[in-house]
């Protein structure tokens, strides 16, 4: 008997011969564009089995007849089968990422009913500075199950670690074999943001307070007029919407010499022009001396309403004896939907 083997479009011709032993074999094979149903053909072919290829439609025809070694031939066998009978059933994958916390996983699955399908692969970025596609695909992934050429079902697993504010790129593919007999690839990527959770800092600067009152002296730094005078001043503070803010800084100058030098840096909530909460409280004092951070945690969830610093310089012995430079506030936001 002639078997067409199926290896999507090309076939390899088994036979199960009569005499069981055949010490030749002759047959032919004729692919018949037009797809006609019968046709004479000649048994002129002698030796090895030939692979046949026919395109999506086509008819495909074998005559085999098998000899002893008394050159007495074996019954005639044929076979006819038109391309798309084949059981050829084309790969399908799906690819899907899921990110948690500061993680990336990556999962790819094919099913591969024609057994095409080659080893999965992939290449990565995982979003430091600088850093590039790797070089070569992978087909080393976190966790595989499945075998190709085996198994039907294949699944591939690639966690990726990204840090808060970096972005990353995954490049996936899977090659196989396509129903022509030639090698197909289907593939694709994701860009992996991790941009969730993340600290912003606002600063503000000296210049950009208002005195109260009588005018103080303000350029790159702000300090009181008067020794022993407290000069108070105010900014204003732009902080996005269901942001938290979480710590409050100032930076100033006191002097070394004098005591009860003082800078009080307060960040207040004020709701229709009136202060309602005091957020923070920062002081620098001349107990630290000379130029000095300070900071402060704090917990507020910034909604409808507004925000201020306020900030209060006392100079004891000299004006310059209490300068403040900038103030900041951190605060946490859940994605870069917040701009600011």
């Amino acid at each position: 008997m002639i078997a067409l083997k199926d290896c999507p479009a090309v076939w390899s011709i088994g036979i199960g011969s009569s005499p069981s032993d055949p010490t030749d074999i002759s047959y032919d094979v004729l692919v018949d564009p037009a797809g006609a149903r019968s046709i004479t053909v000649t048994l002129d072919g002698t030796g090895g089995m030939p692979a046949i290829r026919a395109d999506m439609g086509q008819m495909v025809f074998v005559k085999s007849r098998a000899y002893n070694n008394k050159n007495e031939p074996g019954p005639l066998y044929e076979i006819s089968r038109r391309r798309g009978d084949t059981r050829y059933v084309p790969i399908r994958v799906r690819a899907q990422a899921t990110r948690s916390s500061t993680t990336v996983t990556v999962t790819v699955e094919v099913d591969d009913p024609s057994l095409a399908a080659f080893e999965p692969e992939f290449k990565r970025r995982k979003g430091q500075p600088g850093e590039t596609l790797d070089g070569g695909w992978s087909d080393v992934w976190s966790s595989e199950t499945g075998t190709p050429g085996t198994d039907k079902a294949l699944t591939r697993t690639q966690t990726i670690p990204i840090d808060d504010g970096l972005d990353g790129e995954f490049l996936w593919r899977v090659r196989f074999t396509n129903e022509n007999g030639d090698t197909d690839e289907i593939g694709d990527g994701f860009y992996l943001s991790n941009l969730q959770d993340l600290t912003k800092t606002i600063r503000t600067p000296a210049a950009a307070f208002v005195p109260a009152g009588s005018t103080g002296a303000q350029g790159y730094y702000l300090q009181p007029l008067t020794a022993g005078v407290v000069l108070t001043a105010y900014a204003g503070v732009i902080l996005p919407r269901g942001a938290e803010a979480t710590e409050v800084r100032l930076r100033a100058a006191l002097s070394s010499v004098a005591s009860g030098d003082e800078v009080v840096l307060g960040l207040h909530e004020v709701t229709d022009g009136s202060v309602t909460t005091t957020v923070s409280t920062v002081f620098a004092s001349s107990s630290g001396d000379g130029t000095q951070t300070t900071a402060d945690a704090c917990s507020e969830t910034i909604g409808a309403e507004a925000y201020v610093f306020i900030v209060q310089l006392t100079g004891t012995g000299s004006p310059n004896d209490a300068q403040f430079y900038w103030a900041e506030v951190d605060y946490d936001v859940p994605s870069y939907e917040f701009t600011i």
